[in-house]
């Protein structure tokens, strides 16, 4: 009897503290959002609907702007994608192999050839910062792992309640602020808010972003033609951004030889752009530490450098902000960037390039010929970046 019961006694003393750390365990962030969203992207059918919303506050003064929200997702990547404010709607149709954006306030419609992935139509749409949120949703609800590239340090905050749903909530930094990410414990993984807090850049003031989803439908069967647009009587057909950038004549260097250029590096070594010819295509990207569009630009720039090595293409960063070496590795540190960077502190190859905004992106072919400029970034600008030096690696670029 005695040696039964110091048996238990000690089993129970060994018990205890695994009772403990069992209770005290935090659940695994990643493992939370992973799980859900290859639940939610094995779903051959779905619609949700929510709000999008935007709320600013500087100087005393507060704005704030709501959208409703519809998507619904079905077969071989087609997507609709509809957003109403008090003052205008739009709505994307696409059946995957094209896309019509319906303008429905001006009564236009634009057609121009589906994205590889609907991912992109729902991370665009209605532009930045809104779309930092529905890009999110776009890859969560397409198990997309370049949503884990965005957040930094994502945390598990406990279980919370929201609009009488129990949910698990996550945290993390993203550029520029902080994410809180809800989703539903029990039942079907249901994303059922994004917020987003973008009041690092705001000036002592607050900018917040809010996706809330209230809608959640995945036994929706749609008609055969729910993702074909056909235009209303009185709608007229309008040419896209891309399409009337395309009809512009081009840059200048467009079809000549790169003009010379000579300058010191960053790291102190220097840099003659003549050394790559009939060796190299290469990549030219002027921009500038104060430049908000070159801070979008210059991670997109870095991993197509990245990917594109190895098949030949020098990429360089040529910095013509007329900052100081210090301010420019500053910068590069707190972005966590690495790039080659030409110094053109005074400007002169901004000019020789005839770089009248930035950023501005030249290409070279082999032959040190100007084959294609990028003025700005948009959108598209990946994707047609990508497509211009695939053609030039396999010998059919054309110039643009």
């Amino acid at each position: 009897m005695k040696k039964r019961l110091v048996l238990a006694a000690w089993t129970a003393l060994l018990a205890a503290p695994l009772a403990v750390w069992a209770q005290e365990s935090t659940p695994d962030p990643r493992e939370i959002l992973s799980k859900a969203m290859g639940q939610v992207a094995a779903m051959p059918a779905l619609a949700l609907e929510g709000a999008l919303g935007v709320s600013v506050e500087m100087q005393g003064r507060k704005d704030e702007v709501s959208f409703d929200v519809r998507i619904e997702l079905g077969p071989e990547n087609a997507v609709y994608y509809f957003m109403k404010s008090p003052s205008d709607s739009a709505e994307i149709f696409s059946d995957g192999k094209k896309e019509v954006t319906h303008l429905v306030t001006q009564k236009k419609y634009t057609e121009e050839k589906a994205p590889k992935s609907r991912t992109k139509i729902l991370g665009e749409m209605p532009g930045p910062p809104l779309n930092m949120a529905t890009k999110f949703l776009g890859d969560f609800l397409h198990n997309d792992p370049a949503l884990f590239e965005g957040i930094k340090d994502l945390k598990y905050a406990g279980k919370e309640t929201l609009n009488d749903v129990p949910c698990e909530k996550l945290e993390s930094t993203v550029d520029g602020g902080a994410i809180t990410v809800w989703i539903q414990s029990e039942g079907d993984p249901w994303l059922q808010q994004v917020a987003l807090d973008l009041s690092e850049g705001a000036e002592g003031g607050t900018f917040k972003v809010n996706l809330a989803l209230t809608s959640w439908n995945k036994e929706i069967q749609f008609a055969e033609n729910r993702f074909a647009f056909t235009p209303p009587e009185g709608v007229e057909l309008a040419l896209t951004q891309r399409q009337q950038m395309a009809k512009e004549p081009p840059h200048p260097l467009v079809g000549k030889p790169a003009p010379a250029l000579k300058l010191p590096m960053l790291d102190g070594t220097a840099f003659d752009l003549a050394a790559f010819k009939e060796k190299n295509i290469v990549i030219l990207d002027f921009w500038a530490t104060w430049c908000g569009p070159c801070r979008i630009g210059l991670p997109i720039m870095t991993q197509i450098a990245k990917d594109y090595e190895a098949k030949g293409v020098k990429f360089f960063g040529v910095n013509v902000g007329q900052e100081d070496i210090p301010t420019i590795n500053a910068f590069l540190k707190q972005s966590g960037l690495s790039f080659p960077v030409v110094h053109d502190e005074n400007g002169d190859a901004r000019s020789t390039y005839q770089a009248e905004g930035i950023p501005q992106t030249v290409v070279l072919d082999k032959s040190g010929t100007v084959r294609v400029v990028h003025q700005g970034i948009s959108p598209w600008f990946e994707e047609e970046l990508r497509e211009q030096l695939d053609g030039l690696i396999a010998g059919s670029g054309t110039a643009k």
